[in-house]
């Protein structure tokens, strides 16, 4: 079973111009895969921590596609993709230290309004193709670290005059 931690990060300031994520794929004691990237740039400060913390959700699902195209992934179940299409899938827990994600993605709050939006709808209709496989869970930001520090550092490689945000 996977345990996969994600993380976003919002630069200079919350809204920020910069949106980056973080994401680890452990397995047991084993790291499988850990990345971080750019969710979105801009000139203005337009983009909220929601938008860099759903964009890490989404990247962990980019991969997570990729890897089971690729024989990376152990087998837990199949499931259906389309019309006459299936896939393997292997299971996992999702930890993100971000309650608004957590408590949407569980159908717990609805999304209100805003530039996360679009974020967030791609998001669910991707956990809804795997949420027989994947739960998403809570946790302390203490139990994030890797996928904060990823967040972060791609962060730090994308801001305007070399100046560091964290």
């Amino acid at each position: 079973m996977l345990k996969v931690y994600v993380d976003g990060s919002i630069g200079p300031r919350n809204p920020g111009q910069i949106a980056s994520y973080g994401f680890e794929v452990r397995r047991g004691s084993d790291v499988v895969h850990a990345e971080g990237g750019l969710v979105a740039k801009s000139d203005k400060a337009i983009y909220t921590n929601n938008v860099a913390e759903y964009g890490a959700l989404i990247a962990f699902f980019d991969w997570y596609w990729m890897a089971l195209r690729v024989g990376k992934l152990n087998v837990d179940g199949i499931i259906d993709i389309g019309k006459e299409t299936r896939t393997w899938v292997e299971a996992g827990v999702i930890h993100s230290d971000s309650q608004l994600v957590v408590n949407q993605m569980n159908g717990k709050w609805s999304a209100g309004q805003g530039v996360y939006l679009p974020y967030y709808k791609l998001a669910a209709k991707e956990f809804m193709m795997f949420d027989k496989f994947m739960t998403i869970k809570w946790v302390p930001r203490e139990q994030n670290e890797l996928a904060d520090e990823l967040s972060k550092y791609d962060r730090y490689l994308n801001e305007p005059n070399g100046t560091p945000y964290i």
